[in-house]
Order: C-alpha cells, then sequence, then structure tokens
C-alpha cells in the first residue's frame, strides 16, 4: 500500500531561536516520506522574528504555506484553522522545540495500512524536567478516573496522526491541550481505529517551554472538567448525527454513517500497542 499524504501543522510563538534549523530539517524529513505533503506553518501571535522566517522558508520551499493567527490563541485553539484547511490525507502536528524528532514520520505513516489513527505516546519521561512528569503523571491520572475504561488511552497528549476527513467532519470545541484528548474520544465515537505506538520524545534544546505554565493547565482542567460534565452527566452527544469518514483497513475502505442516538461496540481502547477496538459506554450518548 502506498505512503498515504500528510499535512503537518507547525505552531510557532517566538522561537527564532530555534527555527532556522528546525525547518531544514523537517523539509528532508517531509521529502523522505516519500508521497505527497505540506507544511502549514502557524505564527500564534510571535513577537520576535519568527514570522519573517517563516514567511522566507515558504516563499522557498514549495509546499509550504505561513497561516497568521496574528494574536496568541495558545495550544489547542492555535491548530483549529489549520485543521480546517489540512488538504492532504492525514494530518498531524509538530511543535519547533522537536518534541519528537520529525524523522519518525515516514515509520508512522507506514502502519496506517490497518488503523485510521495513530496515538505516538513517551516510552518514557526523562525528556521532561521533574514538575512536567508529575504534571504529566497526574492529567493521565485524572482522565482515567473521570472517563470510561472504554475511552482509556495510554496518554492523551500524544502525537496523534488523523484522517483528514475526520478532523474535518468533527466540531473542534476545546481551546486547550484537552484537543488531543477530544480527537481520540470522537475518533473512538466513529468507531475509528487507533494504534498506540510506542516512541521517544526529545528535550528541548534552547528557549523557553511554556507547556507547563499555570495559566495553560488551570485552561485545559477547565476543559477536562467541562467536558466530562458535558459529555457523561449532561449526556450530550460527542459527535452529531450522520456525521460520515471513511475507515482505512487492509481489506477495504468503507463508509460509517452513525444515525442514531448511540452506540456501543466491543473491546476496550489503548494498552498494548495494537490497533484499539472501541467499546463505547452504554448510554453515554457518543453519537446523537
Amino acid at each position: 500500500m502506498p505512503t498515504p499524504s500528510l499535512t503537518l501543522m507547525v505552531p510557532v510563538l517566538n522561537e527564532e531561536q530555534l527555527l532556522p534549523s528546525f525547518l531544514e530539517k523537517t523539509r528532508a524529513d517531509l521529502r523522505a516520506i516519500g508521497s505527497a505533503w505540506e507544511l502549514i506553518l502557524i505564527n500564534d501571535g510571535s513577537s520576535d522574528g519568527s514570522l519573517d522566517i517563516m514567511r522566507r522558508f515558504a516563499r522557498d520551499t514549495p509546499g509550504a504555506r505561513v497561516l497568521d493567527l496574528e494574536r496568541n490563541h495558545g495550544p489547542g485553539a492555535n491548530v483549529h484553522q489549520a485543521y480546517r484547511e489540512a488538504q492532504m490525507e492525514f494530518v498531524t502536528y509538530a511543535t519547533v522545540d522537536g518534541f519528537y524528532d520529525t524523522a519518525e514520520l515516514p515509520g508512522l505513516l507506514s502502519q496506517l495500512h490497518d488503523c485510521d489513527g495513530i496515538s505516538a505516546y513517551r516510552t518514557d519521561l526523562s525528556a521532561h524536567p521533574p514538575l512536567r512528569r508529575v504534571q504529566t503523571l497526574l492529567n493521565v491520572g485524572v482522565q482515567h478516573l473521570l472517563f470510561p475504561r472504554a475511552l482509556r488511552f495510554r496518554a492523551y497528549h500524544t502525537l496523534q496522526i488523523h484522517r483528514t476527513d475526520f478532523v474535518q467532519a468533527i466540531e473542534l470545541e476545546a481551546g486547550s491541550p484537552f484537543l488531543c484528548t477530544e480527537l481520540l474520544f470522537k475518533a473512538c465515537a466513529l468507531e475509528l481505529r487507533i494504534k498506540e505506538v510506542p516512541i521517544p520524545y526529545l528535550p528541548r534544546k534552547q528557549g523557553k517551554a511554556t507547556g507547563g505554565s499555570p495559566k495553560l493547565i488551570s485552561k485545559h482542567l477547565k476543559d477536562v472538567s467541562r467536558f466530562w460534565f458535558k459529555w457523561f452527566v449532561l449526556r450530550k452527544p460527542m459527535v452529531r448525527a450522520g456525521t460520515t469518514v471513511r475507515t482505512r483497513s487492509a481489506r477495504d475502505v468503507r463508509s460509517t454513517v452513525m444515525p442514531g442516538p448511540a452506540i456501543s461496540g466491543s473491546g476496550t481502547a489503548g494498552g498494548t500497542g495494537d490497533v484499539a477496538p472501541v467499546e463505547t459506554p452504554s448510554g453515554a450518548g457518543l453519537v446523537a
């Protein structure tokens, strides 16, 4: 099966120190995929020279373009527009601090022959400073506690590769890193198969990390609480009735339409690194 095409989104906030080397490496890694690709560079309100660097790079790189948000939206919200504008078969993201090596992308894309998406989780937390490790473990623990076992993954804030038609068919709601969890849960609601894959994550080499800021953590926790209350207390649907996506497997490609008020399945999500079968909690109203 040929390697699928890929849209890579890269949010950028004041990263002029790291940008030149990151962009050169990322261009080489995308060319190594062996299929069509596009690179969407998202200026998330930078006040340094990042926007100029991105614009010069895009002028010299076919397939690259700049999306200027003008003001800062923050992680989660800053990729909404890029998801809507993605044009390739699959879509994923990277960050300029290189939290994972984009050279991993060809290998990850090659695994999409038997699943609809990839969630690549950290094999260890050594790339994080001690406080971030604690925050990561607490985040996973809280979500395992609040959400049903059927929606349990090894991790939630992961490198995710999703079908572009899936992301563009659903409504993106979260304005924080909870967007990663939202995408996994809505994929489960539509009975898409997500494969969990371990990969090493890398430490930041230069610049200042903002992922552990109190403001961002607070925003994330508010989204966790809000969507738990919405989906499992008020029993609001995750996905609108009639949402149609194409599923991908080694044997066929089929269209899945979710017309009913609720769905149920079999199996559990996550935990082995294999394709995650889906079980939606009975009566949870995942689709309506």
